[in-house]
This record gives C-alpha cells, structure tokens and sequence, in this order.
C-alpha cells in the first residue's frame, strides 16, 4: 500500500467521528471572513457600545494575497467589523497623498452607505456608515480597534473662543462676497501637529493614517455641499507637550502664544511652512473632543494669528472633529439652539436633521433619537437624505464657508518656490509596466536640462541614459520581460545646481502557465492534506510551498513534475495558512496562491514538540515527544514514500522508534491520541537523516 493511501485509510478509521468546530459567538469574527485579521475583545470605554482588536490586514488582488500598497489598490473590500456586520464595499475612487492610499467606496446595497479609508505603511485609520450606524476604524500600534459608538455620548467640540484682540492686523484677503459657482477653488494650507501620547496611542504608521483621513474627510464634504475649498495637508509633525491633565481651553491659548514655553516650536514651524491653519492633535479625550477659536465677521481682519485648533484623535476622522473645529476658524457655528457664540453671519449656525436621522458637521447631537454626524455642511438649498441641510436665514454654513474660503486660504503667502527635482508621475513609483517599451513623464519644475537612467540598480544605465533636454517625458524602449525590479534616476539641473529623484517599477513579464489549486479556499480536513491542481499546458516544473505571509515555506515547500502534492505538519488550531503554487515555464515563473483555514483539533488531540517538524532526524532511531493532551492512549505512526515504516503504541507523552531511513527521504509521522469520542490524529514532516 502506497504512504499516501495507507495514511488516508487511517485518518478516515480514527477521525470518522469527529465534528465541526464550534460556531463564533455572534461579535466573534473569524479573521478569514475579510480584510481584518486575528480578533480580540477590548474594555469598552467613553462612548463605545462595543469594540475589538484585530491584529493586521489582509488584502486580496489577483488571486495574491498581498500587503496593502498604493501599487496595488483593490476594487473590493470585504469589511469584517463585526459578527452582524460584515459589509462588501466597492470602490468609487482612489487617490494617494505621500504614500497615503485615501481609499472611497460604498457598501453594496445600501444606498447612502459610505467607505473612507486610509492605508499607511501597514496601518488604517477608517469610516464606514451604514444607515444610521457609524463605525470606526481606529489605528493602534500593532493593529486597529473597530468602534460602534452612541453617537449621543460622543463628547462635542467646546463651545469655540472669540480670541481677544488688543493690534489687530492689517485687514485679510476677501471682500466678504460668498464664491459663486465657478470660482476658483481655495487652497488652504493645513499643519497638523500632535503629541507623543497621540503618537504612541495610534502608532507611528496609525497617527499619519489618522491624519491623512481626517482632511481627506473634510475635503470630501467640501465637494458633497459645493464649497469652493480645499485643504492641503502641508506636513504633520510631532511636537513636545505633557497632556498631564490636560486642559483644551489651556492648551488652545498655549497654542497660539508663541513666547509662553510651551509649544512655542509650532507658530515658528507654521511661518516657515505657510500654513493657513494649525490643528494640534491629542490623545486625550474628556468633555470636550475638540476646541478652535472662533472668526467672525468683527476680527476676520486680525484673526489669522488665531487659526490654531485642538482636536482628539480619537474623533479627528469619523465624527469631522477636525473638520468642525477648524470650521469655527473659517467662521462656521454650533446648530442655533447650541450657539454660545456668534459666527461669520447671523446664520453661519450648524443643521440638525433628527426626523433623517443626521446632523451636519457644525451641529450638536440631537436631544431625540441619534443623529450621527455626516459629510455635509449646512444649507436651506442642499438636499441630504431626502431633507434640507439647513434653513434659510438661521443655518447656512455652506454661505459662509464659500465666503470665507479664500479669507483663510489668504492668512499666511506660501514660501517662495525653491529648486526642486523633477519626480517621476506616470507610470506610477512601483507599478507594474505593460510591455517592454515605456514612457516615462514628470513634473514640469521649470530647470534647464533633464538627465534620464533606466537600469537594473539606482543611476544604472543598462536599459536608458542620457540628456533628454527640457523636456519632461522619454520613451525607453527594450526594456525586460522578465518581471524583474527596473530603477529609474531622475536629473533636473537649474544652472551648476544637479538635483535627483529616484523611481522604480516592476518590468514586464511574459504571461506564464500558471496552474491554480482546486477548490482554492477550502476548510482544510486535519493537520495532513493533500493539495492537487490540473496539469497546465507548457509547464515544466510545479513547486508547493505552504506558510504564512511573512513564511513562505514554513511548513511546506517541494517541486514535483506531478499535479498534486502531500503536505503534513500542517498546524491544528484554526489559523489560516497560504497555499503558494509555482509554475515554471519557459520563460520563468508564475504564482497562483489561495488561503486556507486549518482544522481545530479537539482538545485530547497531542501534538508532537519533538523533534520539531521540519527537522532532520538523528538516526535510525529517534525518540518522539508529544503534549500531555490527557489522552487515554495514543499510536506513532511512521511513513515514507513505500509505506509505514513503524507504527509504536503509548500511554505515555513518549515513544522511541527504531529502523528509521537514513539516506535523507521524506518522513511522515501520525500521532494518533484517543478521547472521549474516538481517535483523532496530528501529523509531523521530517527528513531522514543522511549517513
């Protein structure tokens, strides 16, 4: 009898009685059901109805299960958030920001429903409304944690403070005249700063994730209610400040002061950056979830010394606290009936919309039922969820903020432009070539002569190199077809001053045969399974490899010339393994991979500790270790490729076995452990030692 036959007739005799898993309970889920991995609950805290941790991500493009990179943005999101709540979200659009991915999408059938996440360096910050539920995808070091909250419990923004003026300023830019439709838009600079408690809450990826979402946010609802503005996120920096009791209407004037010791780095940074505004970061979260200074149409003159605001980061994204805060910069209020101060207008108030079940982004919670924040400004003339956003002559924050616009786009002059080098913008850094002849384009930065080098390493010439003069794009062509990382070097010279930028891509591969595994994402039976694909024309090698994202090969790799493979040592405990199948053709490799839920072994299932699987045994005899599972008994079966070697009984967490091969084969070891409803069995994969 053959090992693969004898071993199968075996497991089947033993573990034909064996059950499912256990089902999750109901807000338990299961890594493999979408993009968040691993699962653990949180104390819930403030205004959390429930939350959990996950772990990481797991994106899916091309059949590859990859990292998420701006090279590689999928189209679908499966959004595993909760046990009831598992949404399919599909892409409406993508941009990117400094290596930020701003990802925009909806849930497939939910009209009205919204997606805004954003991706840096492995972490993600995000916003997911469906009807009236708001969850929250809140970076953390090492993973996130998704919030369903009670909107009613949120805190709110502080009432907005009037600054004093004692020497106004010279009056600002504006005439005070709303934009008409049309008009330009206005680019208003954003410096966002946060703390190292801010930092170290959300990670150092997570506070650039948060950051990036919550402009991008705010610049969305810019275009949802036609406001004529825009912000550019001009930089986010760490600054130094204790949050030991902090205080939001304290650290707001600490803000702004520039000679008081305390943040007193932040004003001087603003200058050198041009920033219209400032918004400070910060993990607290008390009373209040944000504080700004208030403009109004009395101190717009003077008042750009005053356009600091202090956000939590907690609520800087998802509840538009960034947005709202520096909102009362740009002379928007609370809703009237919350309005401790004046804005811009007599009806620069916020809008709440209860019998919608929403309120805009300047408004208070309402005093009956919940009406979450959503991305839309007040105004008697826009329509949001079948009701106006605001009423004429009380709540039009859309007038005032398309007045003001391009009053605090004007605060502080962008510096001077300096040289810069060009930098490659289409295709884009990282992304895969179409074919072996490409054009190149960058931005036009006005130098004298552009110096262009394609090759296989930094300033390489292999493939292109030379001067291409002013011009700003380059056709390369003989380029290779081998899948191989291309490097690209940049020159932009002004005068005797040499400038350089570096780009790379991923050459083009000739379409290989590429075999793909039959039923690709299957429950896999037992710690052994066998993994088969259909034999593919042209195909001159196949290898197998079965790991993790970061492994590989951890408990698997083999080349065959058949089209099935035997995979034993296989982990038995339910996490997900990554089935990676090679297939050599003439022209080199292609991969097909799949992800596969390993079986849960019951809890008298021993599993073997020594030697380790994967190892080289010593000789021909080796002695077995396995776990104190309190199995009433258990069998160590040994196999090669003829067929069992040795099969020894124990009741004991021991067994020694003799006769072993040692001329290097493969060896299969089954620990079966008997229980209360029968035998079950654990497998270990070693090689023969070699003498």
């Amino acid at each position: 009898m053959s090992r693969t036959a004898s071993l199968a007739l075996i497991g089947l005799a033993l573990t034909g009685c064996l059950g499912t898993s256990p089902t999750a309970p109901p807000d338990e889920v299961v890594a493999g059901d979408g993009v968040f991995e691993g699962h653990r609950p949180v104390e819930l805290g403030g205004a959390a109805l429930r939350a959990r941790a996950v772990s990481g991500l797991r994106v899916i493009v091309d059949d590859d299960a990859v990292p998420f990179t701006p090279a590689r943005i999928p189209s679908t999101l499966r959004l595993n958030l909760f046990g009831d709540a598992i949404h399919d979200a599909v892409l409406t659009d993508a941009t990117t920001h400094r290596g930020t991915v701003l990802w925009h999408g909806e849930v497939v059938g939910q009209v009205g429903s919204l997606v805004s996440l954003a991706f840096y360096d492995g972490a993600v910050a995000g916003t997911v409304r469906v009807g009236p539920r708001v969850f929250a995808i809140r970076p953390r070091p090492g993973g996130a944690v998704i919030v369903e909250e009670d909107d009613a419990a949120v805190p709110e923004g502080g009432p907005p403070v009037v600054p004093r003026i004692d020497d106004p300023e010279p009056p600002m830019a504006g005439d005070g005249t709303p934009a008409a439709a049309g008009d330009a838009v206005a680019e208003i600079d954003i410096l966002v700063v946060y703390t190292s408690a801010a930092r170290a809450g959300a990670g150092d990826a997570g506070i650039r994730a948060t950051i990036e979402l919550a402009v991008d946010e705010a610049n969305q609802s810019f275009v949802t209610s036609g406001v004529p503005a825009h912000f550019n996120l001009l930089d986010a920096v760490e600054t130094r400040y204790d949050e030991t009791d902090l205080d939001y209407s304290t650290t707001l004037s600490r803000l702004s002061n520039t000679t008081d010791g305390y943040l007193d780095d932040v004003p001087p940074l603003r200058e050198a950056l041009g920033a219209d505004h400032v918004v400070l970061l910060v993990d607290h979260v008390g009373s209040y979830s944000g504080l700004g200074y208030q403009m109004t149409s009395d101190n717009r003159g003077s008042f750009s010394r005053f356009a600091y605001a202090v956000v939590a980061r907690d609520y800087a994204a998802g509840y538009y606290t960034l947005a709202h805060e520096v909102g009362h910069n740009m002379g928007a209020t609370h809703d009237a009936a919350h309005a401790d101060q004046e804005g811009f207008y007599a009806d620069s108030h916020g809008h709440q919309v209860p019998d919608a079940g929403y309120r805009t982004i300047m408004a208070y919670a309402c005093t009956t039922g919940s009406c979450p924040r959503t991305s839309v400004w007040s105004s008697p003339t826009l329509v949001h969820e079948g009701r106006p956003t605001g009423v004429a002559g009380v709540s039009d924050n859309v007038r005032t903020l398309q007045t003001t616009a391009s009053i605090t786009a004007a605060f502080r002059a962008r510096p001077a432009p300096v040289a810069v080098a060009a930098a490659i913008v289409r295709p884009t850094d990282g992304a895969s070539l179409t074919g072996t002849t490409a054009t190149f384009e960058w931005n036009d930065v006005g130098a004298d002569e552009h110096l262009l080098f394609v090759g296989r390493a930094p300033g390489d010439d292999a493939f292109f190199g030379g001067s291409v003069g002013a011009a700003t794009t380059a056709v390369v062509r003989n380029l290779p077809s081998t899948g191989e990382r291309v490097y690209v070097r940049l020159f932009s010279r002004f005068g005797d001053t040499e400038l350089s930028t570096d780009a790379s891509f991923v050459a083009y591969r000739t379409i290989e045969p590429r075999a793909r595994l039959i039923f690709p994402d299957r429950q896999l039976p037992g710690s052994w399974s066998f993994f088969a694909w259909h034999e593919v024309d042209a195909a001159l090698e196949y290898r197998l490899e079965v790991g993790t994202l970061t492994e590989p090969a951890r408990y698997h790799s083999s080349s065959t010339g058949d089209t099935f493979s035997f995979v034993a040592g296989l982990p038995a405990d339910g996490r997900e393994v990554i089935a990676r199948l090679h297939t050599r053709g003439p022209s080199g490799w292609s991969t097909f991979a799949a992800i596969h839920r390993t079986w849960t072994a019951p809890e008298w299932a021993a599993t073997i500790t020594a030697p380790v699987s994967g190892d080289t045994l010593p000789g021909r005899q080796a002695v077995f270790r396995w776990t104190d599972s309190g199995a009433r008994a258990h069998w160590l079966v040994v196999e090669d490729e003829t067929g069992i070697v040795a099969a020894v009984s124990s009741e004991d967490t021991r067994a020694r076995v003799t006769g072993l091969p040692i001329d290097g084969r493969q060896v299969w070891v089954a620990l079966y452990s008997l229980g209360p409803t029968g035998w079950v069995s654990t497998s270990a994969s070693y090689h023969a030692a070699s003498r």
